[in-house]
């Protein structure tokens, strides 16, 4: 299924122009994100740059499955800083999330387990709840790999418990950067829907034959995001749902050129085509009732408040070593304060064939 390049939306971030339900849906009108930057610039002196710029690049020197291991364990880090701001700061997201929730208000959800896929604070399956009876009565399972976001997930609050031995985790642990929590840590005994999951290693047993797949600004942290989402379509029950929203390959033109004109690396994260993600999804038997990429440019954005939105909320790793102070400078004096940034975001909601 092709298709057509989006339409620009200059307004706001809810492209619909509709009203924005209370609190959690809140129409947004600050810097929004769904990338990741290693550099985040929050002053302009080099002490503060060089600061700034160490958060989320790539150190490792290695490859293979130790660099991506590496990469998996830096999100999770940046994302644990982010976490008590998140909210406040995920606009775009939250955005996302309440679109995909009313055009997923009438779907008939088989028998079978749900889950959110990278659920994060619950943007998303707190949307899906409001707008869709049977989520409300029974809510997804909520994955991730950072506990501190999960921490601040209303559907998945709780003390951390490993699921044998009580065990709970210092928050000094969970920003520290051991390895990574056990996949198949949960909440404790008494709220379950809380669970620990790197979703870089599949799905977990008990969600095959899922009725519904949900994930929101989640699938294109992962090592193999085309090569995950037909994992993720080909475990749905016959007759169930996948429901996606991510940023794709068309985003942050002016960030690509400011690198390219400043020549230096762009660390920008390398995100998914959303003709690849398409194509993936309908060989892997989903039928698609809904996909749509839509544009969002925010005006007079410019690098250095991207730099730091991005820090502030979380989506600060990069699979490329950090810009040095100098390159940082060199970047930002290529993208000026006037620039816009635009955004390119793929929904897809899809149901597995029989």
């Amino acid at each position: 299924m092709s298709i057509p390049a989006p339409p620009d939306l200059h307004r706001a971030i809810h492209p619909d122009g509709a009203p924005c339900p209370a609190r959690d849906d809140p129409t947004p009108h600050g810097d929004s994100a769904g990338s990741a930057c290693s550099a985040p610039g929050g002053g302009d002196s080099s002490a503060e740059l060089n600061r700034l710029n160490q958060s989320g690049g790539d150190r490792s020197g290695d490859g293979g499955d130790s660099a991506a291991l590496a990469f998996s364990q830096r999100v999770r880090q940046s994302f644990g800083r982010g976490a008590p701001q998140y909210d406040q700061e995920a606009l775009l997201q939250q955005a996302m999330a309440w679109r995909l929730a009313r055009h997923c208000a009438d779907l008939p959800l088989p028998d079978g387990p749900c889950a959110d896929l990278g659920a994060g604070t619950g943007l998303l399956s707190r949307a899906l709840q409001r707008h869709h009876r049977q989520l409300n009565q029974r809510p997804p399972l909520q994955l991730d790999l950072c506990p501190e976001l999960l921490g601040r997930n209303p559907l998945a609050t709780g003390p951390w418990h490993h699921p044998g031995p009580q065990h709970q985790l210092a928050p000094e642990q969970l920003l520290s950067p051991g390895p990574l929590p056990a996949n198949g840590d949960v909440l404790a005994e008494n709220d379950p829907l809380g669970r620990l999951w790197d979703l870089n290693d599949g799905l977990p047993e008990d969600l095959q034959n899922a009725s519904l797949l949900a994930s929101s600004f989640a699938l294109q942290w992962l090592n193999e995001p085309i090569r995950t989402l037909g994992l993720w379509c080909r475990g749905l029950a016959s007759g169930g749902w996948l429901v996606l929203a991510l940023p794709t390959a068309g985003s942050f033109p002016q960030w690509h050129r400011a690198a390219e004109h400043a020549d230096v690396p762009c660390t920008a994260l390398p995100l998914p085509d959303a003709a690849g993600l398409l194509q993936a999804a309908e060989a892997s038997g989903l039928s698609l009732r809904h996909a749509q990429r839509l544009r969002f440019t925010r005006h007079h954005q410019g690098g250095l408040p991207t730099l730091r939105h991005l820090q502030r909320l979380g989506a600060g790793a990069s699979r490329r070593s950090p810009l040095t102070p100098i390159q940082l400078r060199r970047l930002l004096a290529h993208w000026p304060a006037t620039s816009p940034l635009t955004w390119e975001v793929l929904l897809l909601i899809g149901q597995r064939r029989p």
